[in-house]
């Protein structure tokens, strides 16, 4: 054992490598340790998560050792394993996985679109007594009916557009949220994003009260029917 603790990084490689020798890799692996645990804690910032970090990283250490060129500096390769795996984890941690994110996307960014333009062609075939806007019986009088549907219908047209495109720019920003080390969302990218959906909702939302506010009852309205 103690031949192994005076052993270069490349001789307990090649024992480990020639011989699955269990005291070259203990060596390795005492040798290395502090370095993979403290490179792993400052990506991860959790002993926990820095713990599972560097069992991983030794884990394929031992896999991939007979892959290692003859001049791989082990210091240098253990360095990027470890920060590459502890991105890894902690996107893992603060971001849903890919399977379900998947799922979101495409209920949020396609989904909810369709839902919204299909609300705005089923409207017109509901029973005009269960419609709530303001002014109803001006605005959904026989005569101003096929109107009303229309901007209704246009109205959530441009509300669902926007929707697709505000799910585009969430996707934009996680992705650039994961390219950081560690994984953050930037501030401008954010309040970029979220303060143009806030800026058409309120748009969106002014506009259809302003169509809808006026209260025109006397002037020749017609009863619902």
């Amino acid at each position: 054992m103690l031949m192994n603790m005076t052993a270069s990084d490349l001789e307990l490689l090649q024992q480990y490598a020639r011989r699955d020798s269990e005291e070259a890799f203990a060596a390795l692996v005492s040798r290395h340790l502090d370095l993979v645990y403290s490179v792993a804690l400052r990506q991860v910032r959790s002993p926990q998560l820095a713990e599972e970090v560097a069992q991983s990283v030794f884990a394929d250490l031992a896999r991939n050792i007979h892959k290692l060129k003859p001049d791989t500096i082990l210091t240098a390769w253990l360095y990027q394993v470890t920060r590459r795996t502890a991105i890894s984890v902690v996107r893992r941690d603060i971001w849903m996985n890919r399977s379900t994110y998947l799922v979101f996307s495409v209920a949020s960014g396609i989904g909810l679109p369709l839902l919204l333009i299909g609300l705005g062609y089923v409207v017109r075939f509901l029973p005009v007594n269960s419609i709530n806007i303001p002014n109803r019986n001006y605005w959904l009088a026989p005569e101003r009916r096929v109107v009303t549907f229309d901007f209704l219908f246009r109205h959530l047209l441009w509300l669902a557009c926007f929707e697709a495109i505000f799910m585009i720019g969430v996707h934009l920003l996680i992705a650039d949220a994961n390219r950081q080390v560690p994984p953050h969302l930037s501030l401008p990218l954010f309040w970029g994003v979220f303060g143009s959906g806030l800026t058409f909702v309120a748009i969106w939302l002014g506009v259809l009260r302003r169509r809808f506010r006026r209260d025109m009852s006397g002037r020749n309205c017609v009863p619902l029917k």
